[in-house]
């Protein structure tokens, strides 16, 4: 039920590149937790290993790794509570994180495959899912592209319990990757000069499979698709991996692929409702991280769509959104900058978290599904959920516009700063960004508490 967009180098303002997401709910609240991981699951939990083998959460089984990089996660605050198939209190549903090396993983965009496919390459019962993906991979990678070799391996002796879109990125480079059935799967690397937008439906189509600088995939995808009749036409120089393996056309999903394109580039007009629409786009002009947010927020209001499609990509049940900015620019420990926003960011703030963050925030790193005042998810999501009853969620919402587009003014002059400043200790540096986004933090959540007082009292009178 999710949204991403993700951003090239090239494409960007200032030569970084964007990954992100809105984390999506089957209800309104659905409590997120910011965790850092100095240690991973097999080490935090030695049980999770016996003879060499590591058991994860979901039942997936694989060798335990030799790397164990820290890093960052954004976890279900009850996941274990959560998961139905949940073996013990262990990492799940970490959803996006970066670690010690600069690689990030945004983790999952949920997708159907269709049944001829299905059939043909049954999902494995405890395998690659949602769950697992950035507690398997984060603790491993360095890169992006070593990630997506991880992740071939697995697919190739354990396989996937479900269809997903994910993405693997550092400052170099974003892969895009589709799981499309228990065994097979697509990815295709990001242009830099341009972006790409993913609703619940596959979508990687058009790709030439011999360029394996910027496409990789399962062996054997093509012979399977062949035998199994899942494409009239199988032509790898064009290949449709989303019409192989997935369902076209359904406006719960295109709609959004759609509105996210016009958005950001407006001089295309393209038809409501196609069954596919490009890859890839380059937008109209270069994207910022506000950008991004402005189209993880949008609706249908002034479109050929109001009043008719159903499934924005801003929309109440989302439980966290993030974007992700990867800045080869910028020292070693500053390449990593995350714009989290627990809650919907219909009403709700994106505030900057640097990936080295060692000390979380107490109000980030705690809470439960019951409201609380302590719990950052609960503060934002309390203050939403007041403003709607108030009448008063276009004013919240505006006020939250207004204060992260200056955070963003002022993040763009630190940025400068700090990738300027070559001479001092990488320390100093870490400490004034550091500094600066515990102060962003911090202030974000009074202003939060002072306008869910205000509405309070006036409801009251």
């Amino acid at each position: 039920m999710c949204t991403s967009i993700a951003v090239g180098q090239q494409a960007s303002v200032d030569g970084s590149q964007l990954v992100s997401r809105n984390e999506d709910c089957s209800r309104a609240s659905w409590n997120k937790a910011l965790i850092r991981r100095p240690q991973p699951e097999w080490l935090a939990f030695p049980n999770a290993v016996s003879d060499g083998i590591w058991t994860l959460g979901n039942g997936m089984r694989v060798p335990a790794p030799a790397s164990a990089y820290p890093y960052t996660g954004m976890p279900d605050a009850g996941a274990a509570e959560e998961a139905t198939s949940a073996i013990g209190n262990r990492f799940l549903f970490e959803e996006r994180g970066v670690n010690s090396m600069d690689f990030a993983i945004s983790a999952t965009n949920s997708m159907s495959t269709n049944p001829a496919a299905a059939a043909a390459d049954p999902f494995v019962a405890a395998g690659l899912a949602e769950s697992i993906l950035p507690t398997l991979l984060l603790p491993q990678a360095g890169s992006a592209l070593q990630a997506l070799e991880l992740l071939s391996g697995y697919m190739e002796t354990v396989g996937a319990s479900e269809a997903n879109g994910l993405f693997l990125a550092d400052p170099s480079a974003i892969w895009y990757v589709e799981i499309g059935s228990g065994h097979h799967w697509v990815a295709v690397r990001v242009p830099a000069g341009s972006y790409i937008a993913v609703a619940n439906a596959l979508r990687v189509h058009d790709v030439d499979l011999s360029d394996t600088a910027n496409v990789r995939h399962s062996a054997g995808l093509l012979s399977f698709v062949r035998d199994h009749r899942l494409l009239a036409d199988v032509d790898p120089h064009r290949f449709d991996f989303a019409a192989a393996f997935g369902i076209l056309g359904q406006p719960y999903d295109v709609d959004r692929v759609w509105l996210a394109q016009r958005l950001l580039t407006p001089s295309l007009e393209q038809p409501v409702r196609q069954a596919q629409y490009p890859l890839f786009l380059a937008p109209d002009r270069p994207l910022g991280p506000g950008d991004v947010m402005r189209v993880l927020c949008a609706g249908y209001q002034g479109t050929e769509l109001e009043g008719i499609a159903d499934r924005p990509i801003g929309w109440s049940k989302t439980a966290e959104s993030h974007v992700m900015v990867l800045d080869g620019a910028m020292p070693a420990g500053l390449r990593a900058l995350i714009w989290q926003c627990v809650g919907t960011p219909l009403c709700a703030p994106y505030l900057p978290f640097w990936s080295g963050l060692e000390h979380i925030p107490q109000a980030y790193a705690r809470g439960d599904d019951r409201y609380g005042t302590d719990s950052a998810y609960w503060v934002y999501r309390g203050l939403f959920t007041l403003a709607q009853t108030a009448g008063q969620a276009d004013q919240v919402a505006a006020m939250w516009l207004a204060h992260q587009t200056e955070l963003i003014a002022q993040q763009a002059s630190l940025r400068s700063l700090l990738a300027d400043d070559a001479a001092a200790q990488p320390g100093v540096l870490a400490g004034i960004a550091h500094g600066y986004c515990a102060g962003a933090i911090a202030e974000g959540l009074a202003l939060a508490r002072a306008t869910r007082n205000g509405l309070m009292t006036a409801l009251t009178k």
